[in-house]
C-alpha cells in the first residue's frame, strides 16, 4: 500500500494575551494511507493531570514497525502560564491531532517526509518572499502590514493551525468583516484584500496552493471621502510668493509637481539623468511609477530654464534632492507644512498633492485640452482624466446657471 507521508508538528508560542498556535517537532514520522477506506487502530487525544500540577496531552497511533500501538505524549502545553491559554492550546491541538488519525495517520519509519504540513501563514509569508524582490519599499511596506493583519486575524480566530489547502472562501470573507471590525474604511479593506488576493495567486503560481478563496468575495461599499484639494486663489498667490522669496529645494520640488503634474514620491526619487532640458522632458521609470510603466511628462520651456540653473552643480546621478541618498518620504511635506504655518494656512485638506490638483486647473483653464491633460497626468484614458476634473469640481454648468430662473 502507498503511503504519504506527513509530519505532524505542534509547539507554542505566547504572543501577548492571544495564543499563536504553530506546527514544529513533537510528533515525526506519521504518514497516511493514499487509500481513504484503510483506517489504522488508534486512540483519541486527550487532556492529561497530574498530581504535581503539570499536564501533558496522550494519544496512540499504530506502529507498522512493531504492529501494535505506540503511546506519544505532548508536554509543551505546561509552557503556556494562563488556565485559559492551557485550554485553548489543549483544544486545538487535541482536535488536530484526533482530525489526522481519523483519517488513518500512523506511524511507519521506513517512509521519507516527502509532504510537510503547510500552514497557510507559512505559504502567504513564502508567497511575500518570492514578490518581494520587485516591490518598492513603500509597496514592501503596505505588503507586511498585511501580513501583520493577517496573522493577527489567525491568533485572535485561533485559525493558525488552519492548513493551506483548508483555508476556503467563508475563512476569506471572515477575514474581510475582521479588517472592518479592527476600524479600516470600505477603501481601505479592498486595498488589502488586494493584496492578499495577490498573494494567494503567487502561491497558486508556485505550486503551494490550488485555490484563491479570495477571488469570490465580494469588494466592500466605499463613500468617496475628500482627502486633498486645489489650492483657491489667494492661497496659491500666498504661497507661490513665499516659494519664490526661499527659492529653495522646496520650491524646485513643487513646481515638478505643479508643472509635471508628479506624485510627491516620483519627485522624491528623480535623478538628474531623468531631466532632458533640451527636450523639456522628463523620464518617469516603472520602479517609481504608481502606475508601474516607463513614461515621461513634459516640461514647459520657462520651468526648464529655471531648471538648468539649480541643476547645474549637481552629477547624472545625482538626486535631484538629495545628491547621494533621496530625502525621506516626510522631508518635503514637513517643510510644506512649516511654511502653511508660516503664512498662518491650517486647512489639513491642503498638502503638496494641492500643487498637482491646481497644475490641472489651471492647465484647463488656460486651454489645455483634455486630450494633453491625459497624456500629462498619464492616465490610462481620457474617461480617466474627465474623472478626474470632475472631482476637482472644474466643469460648471453655465447652460443651466444662465437659462434656469428662479421662480419661487
Amino acid at each position: 500500500m502507498l503511503c504519504i507521508v506527513y509530519q505532524l508538528h505542534i509547539t507554542f508560542k505566547e504572543d501577548s494575551s492571544s495564543v499563536n498556535f504553530v506546527l514544529s517537532s513533537v510528533v515525526a514520522g506519521m504518514v497516511v494511507s493514499v487509500r481513504r477506506d484503510k483506517i489504522f487502530p488508534f486512540r483519541k487525544a486527550r487532556l492529561v493531570s497530574v498530581k504535581n500540577g503539570l499536564s501533558y496531552i496522550v494519544f496512540y497511533a499504530w506502529d507498522m514497525q512493531k504492529q501494535k500501538l505506540v503511546r506519544k505524549r505532548i508536554y509543551e502545553i505546561n509552557n503556556f502560564k494562563t488556565t485559559d491559554e492551557k485550554k485553548v492550546y489543549a483544544k486545538h491541538t487535541i482536535n488536530e491531532i484526533n482530525r489526522l488519525l481519523e483519517e488513518g495517520y500512523h506511524f511507519d519509519t521506513t517512509k521519507k517526509n516527502s509532504k510537510p504540513v503547510k500552514y497557510i501563514y507559512d505559504v502567504i509569508k513564502r508567497s511575500f518572499e518570492i514578490k518581494a524582490p520587485e516591490l518598492a519599499e513603500r509597496s514592501k511596506v503596505a505588503y507586511n502590514d498585511i501580513l501583520s493583519k493577517f496573522q493577527a486575524f489567525l491568533n485572535e480566530k485561533h485559525y493558525t493551525n488552519i492548513q493551506a489547502e483548508n483555508f476556503d472562501e467563508g475563512h476569506a470573507v471572515e477575514f474581510r468583516n475582521y479588517l472592518g471590525s479592527i476600524g479600516l474604511a470600505g477603501a481601505s479593506i479592498n486595498s488589502r484584500i488586494s493584496y492578499i488576493k495577490t498573494l494567494f495567486n503567487i502561491g497558486i503560481e508556485n505550486k503551494m496552493l490550488l485555490k484563491n478563496p479570495f477571488s469570490g468575495i465580494r469588494k466592500v461599499k466605499e463613500v468617496k471621502t475628500k482627502r486633498n484639494r486645489a489650492f483657491n486663489d489667494e492661497e496659491f498667490k500666498l504661497i507661490l510668493n513665499e516659494l519664490r522669496k526661499q527659492k529653495s529645494e522646496l520650491y524646485y520640488a513643487c513646481c515638478f509637481i505643479y508643472y509635471c503634474f508628479l506624485r510627491p514620491d516620483e519627485v522624491r526619487y528623480l535623478r538628474v539623468s531623468q531631466v532632458d532640458l533640451k527636450g523639456c522632458k522628463v523620464v518617469i521609470p516603472a520602479t517609481y511609477s504608481k502606475v508601474k510603466v516607463n513614461d515621461y511628462v513634459d516640461i514647459i520651456p520657462d520651468f526648464a530654464i529655471e531648471l538648468k540653473e539649480y541643476l547645474k552643480e549637481k552629477k547624472k546621478t545625482d538626486f535631484i534632492f538629495g545628491d547621494n541618498e533621496p530625502y525621506g518620504r516626510n522631508t518635503m511635506r514637513l517643510r510644506f507644512n512649516t511654511l502653511l504655518r508660516k503664512l498662518e494656512i491650517s486647512d489639513p485638506d491642503i498638502c503638496l498633492y494641492s500643487f498637482k490638483h491646481t497644475g490641472n486647473i489651471h492647465a484647463y483653464k488656460a486651454g489645455v485640452d483634455l486630450k494633453a491633460l491625459q497624456r500629462q497626468n498619464r492616465h490610462t484614458s481620457v474617461e480617466t482624466t474627465d474623472i478626474y476634473l470632475k472631482s476637482l469640481m472644474l466643469y460648471e454648468n453655465t447652460e443651466f446657471i444662465n437659462k434656469f430662473k428662479k421662480s419661487l
